[in-house]
């Protein structure tokens, strides 16, 4: 009996790990997804910008509410994104932090098309009318898998697809 428990287990348990690793892309295109929303959303409602930062190396999604006169981002520019994760209090009279999502370790932000970038960091910029420069977010997990997320500039509307 212990046996043919065994050899059901050890059957079933490739398919329970694929499952899992599924299971963390997914998660982290609906962190990316749903920060992308609260971005445009609180850039209409405050009516300031908001920065969408995906950080490659630190696997983080963080969402900065920036000056109204700073469309540009000049002082973000200037500085490394690393160091706003690094300095608690650099930017701190301009520059709130609203949200940081920890991707999971088995998920990276592979590339952010149409983005700006700063070392290993992508940006885009929500504007206070709720526009954005039109980018495709895309996430890998250790499987090589892949998820494509498509912001549309004008009107925020997000569609999702796999691979490349």
């Amino acid at each position: 009996m212990v046996l043919v428990i065994a050899i059901v287990a050890g059957a079933f348990m490739p398919i329970a790990l694929d499952s899992i690793e599924g299971v963390r892309l997914r998660s982290a295109t609906r962190d990316v997804v749903s920060l992308n929303r609260y971005a445009r959303a609180r850039a209409i409602l405050d009516r300031r910008p908001v920065a969408v930062l995906y950080d490659r190396e630190g696997g983080v999604v963080e969402l900065l509410l920036l000056p109204v006169q700073e469309l540009a981002l000049g002082p973000f520019l200037d500085s490394p994104a690393a160091r706003l994760q690094e300095d608690p209090d650099f930017g701190s009279d301009q520059i709130e932090r609203l949200r940081r999502r920890q991707l999971s370790t088995h998920v990276v932000v592979e590339e952010v098309r149409g983005a700006e970038a700063v070392s290993d960091t992508w940006f885009v910029v929500y504007t206070p009318s709720g526009m954005t420069d039109p980018h495709t977010v895309i996430l890998r997990d250790n499987r090589n898998d892949r998820m494509r997320i498509r912001v549309n500039g004008m009107t925020g509307d997000i569609t999702l697809g796999d691979g490349r």
